[in-house]
């Protein structure tokens, strides 16, 4: 056996050790769950994104039941824009997949200071993650596709002109899952470009802008699908500009296998075939080829290490707020966590997405629900779904609402996961009071997700209302993000950033339910009391008194309870003895 072999055989025998629990490894840097298993929380969520093409499939039930007689042309153009729901929508889910996971692809600096020492080849590494990511990917796309495909396959092919059922079926999982893989590679691909060429910097806020994007398009595309498919389909048929969106060459490929008789161009067939072969080459190379170098810029980076003025400020606001030791020094840390970890900082743009996505579909909702249905079909704009922002109204008032809810609960969610748990021994050594963390904590989302949205919100309604009702908007605003926070310290028992968390799998299962009542009622209920207390200054009283009186409440029975209570530094584990009071020590 020649040099030449025996390397290779050793650099598969690599690889094939590395992606051995290489998909958990990816997932686990990119869910940020360490001390928990990823997969349970992938498993939950694509549970939660399978959803509604599902029901979306099983909608579509009646209506190809009352189409059973319509023309062949008439059933194509119906069958052509569910095809492109679909297409849509796991589009939308794998974008989402590739801003989560994208960071992932490139080396850990941390674990490269440990795989620099080996003999194990830079792209091997680079290999084994690039087809980690490639499985999830794949995974998750049909497992979102798989369902739906299966239930939409027996509903629409009873129409001969949607072809049968097997086809249909093998034709919607193949055109769904590589338009999937095709946005996926394509997204990682641009990733990868602006590492190589940007730098850090520009890439960090590239990620934030593309996740908050994501899950602002997701949210919203039930809202907007249904508005713009016929456009879309119309614009197919009839050889309009859209036809080179990529969807529609995905709903060619889609209909070429399903065998629909159709006046869709088949060339576009060809085209989604090549676009899914030239972003996987691309990619690919693009990983591969870069490993060494962005091995080595891996080792000189380390996280946290640029200065920040948000650091520099929160140090002279700690000075000024605070007279104990303890709690600035915990604030302080807590600010640079937010300004320097990107695991936080990728958090935290997730919840602002959704807060954006919550509050256009707010926004909209409110404006079908004021517009005149006649004129909103004959003008078919979206601008006259908008309503006016002349006077208030509980759309509008439920925004700063909903930024605040979002704000202050993904700072909690932030602050419950560690930045490294082995060095929180800088806050177990002199223990701090639990008091001094609670205040600490409380300021720290106050300041950071109640203040910012408060003066967005100043601004505006000072600019749009006249100055009174602003300042009624703003003081309501203020109050209800005071009781946000005080509510969201209730049987809060940890330092920020420094304490282990519960498994996520733990608390994934029921906690978004609980998570959408309580954002109903703070952001949409509270929102219709203050329209109400707008209404004259006896109601805006009674609500001032009554907001000041929940906190003062809230705050009473939160500080009886912190003086039983400890903190919290380590979760045990169910499989320690501890967990099943074998042992005579309490905390």
């Amino acid at each position: 056996m020649s040099i030449k072999t025996r390397g290779i055989d050793v650099e598969l025998r690599q690889f094939r050790l590395l992606s051995r629990d290489a998909v958990r490894r990816l997932l686990d840097r990119a869910l940020h769950s360490r001390g928990s298993d990823p997969m349970y929380v992938l498993i939950w969520a694509t549970a939660l994104l399978l959803t509604p093409p599902l029901m979306y499939a099983a909608n579509r039930l009646l209506r190809y039941r009352l189409l059973a007689s319509a023309s062949d042309e008439a059933m194509v153009r119906f069958a052509t824009g569910d095809r492109l729901f679909f297409l849509t929508y796991t589009t939308l889910a794998l974008t989402l997949l590739a801003a989560l996971t994208w960071d992932a692809f490139f080396p850990d600096p941390r674990e490269q200071e440990i795989t620099a020492s080996l003999p194990v080849r830079p792209r091997t590494a680079a290999a084994a993650r690039f087809v980690a990511g490639t499985v999830a990917a794949l995974g998750v796309s049909a497992a979102i596709t798989a369902p739906g495909a299966f239930v939409y396959a027996f509903i629409s092919a009873t129409h001969p002109a949607v072809g049968p059922l097997w086809r249909v079926l093998i034709g919607h999982v193949v055109s769904v899952v590589l338009c999937a893989l095709f946005v996926f590679f394509t997204l990682l691909s641009i990733r990868g470009l602006l590492a190589i060429l940007g730098n850090a910097r520009v890439a960090e806020w590239t990620t934030k802008a593309l996740q908050t994007l994501t899950m602002v398009l997701l949210v919203d595309a039930l809202l907007f699908l249904p508005r713009i498919i016929p456009r879309l389909v119309g614009e197919t048929f009839d050889g309009g500009s859209w036809r080179w969106l990529p969807p529609v060459w995905f709903v060619a490929l889609y209909s070429e296998l399903a065998g629909t008789r159709h006046n869709v161009p088949r060339e576009l067939t060809q085209t989604a075939l090549a676009a899914v072969a030239i972003s996987t080459v691309v990619a690919v190379a693009i990983y591969l080829l870069s490993a060494r170098w962005m091995s080595r810029r891996a080792l000189l980076m380390r996280e946290g290490s640029r200065p920040s003025v948000l650091v520099a400020c929160a140090r002279w606001l700690a000075g000024v707020i605070f007279r104990n030791g303890q709690a600035r020094s915990i604030f302080v840390f807590a600010a640079a966590t937010i300004a320097r970890s990107r695991r936080h900082s990728t958090m935290l743009a997730m919840y602002v997405g959704a807060a954006v996505a919550s509050a256009v579909l707010g926004i909209l909702t409110a404006g079908v629900q004021r517009a005149d249905r006649r004129s909103l079909r004959a003008r078919q704009e979206w601008g006259s779904v908008i309503p006016p922002l002349d006077e208030p109204g509980a759309y509008w008032l439920a925004i700063p609402l909903i930024f605040i809810f979002f704000a202050v609960m993904g700072l909690r969610a932030a602050s419950r996961v560690p930045t490294d748990v082995d060095a929180n021994w800088a806050f177990k050594v002199p223990q701090p009071r639990l008091g001094s963390v609670a205040t600490a904590t409380q300021t720290f989302w106050f300041l950071f997700g109640v203040v910012p949205v408060i003066a967005v919100t100043a601004a505006a309604t000072f600019l749009a209302w006249p100055p009174a009702v602003a300042a009624q908007v703003v003081a309501f605003d203020l109050l209800a993000g005071v009781f946000l926070t005080e509510c969201a310290l209730f049987r809060w028992g940890r330092v920020p950033f420094a304490c282990e968390h519960a498994a996520v799998s733990q608390t994934v299962k029921w906690h978004w339910v609980a998570f959408l009542l309580a954002l109903n009622l703070f952001a949409f209920r509270v929102a219709d009391v203050q329209m109400i207390a707008l209404a004259s200054a006896g109601g805006a009283i009674t609500f001032v008194a009554v907001a000041a009186g929940a906190i003062v409440l809230v705050r009473v029975l939160r500080r009886r309870g912190i003086w039983r209570e400890t903190l919290e530094f380590d979760v045990a584990s169910p499989e320690t003895p501890g967990a099943l009071d074998l042992s005579s020590y309490r905390r």
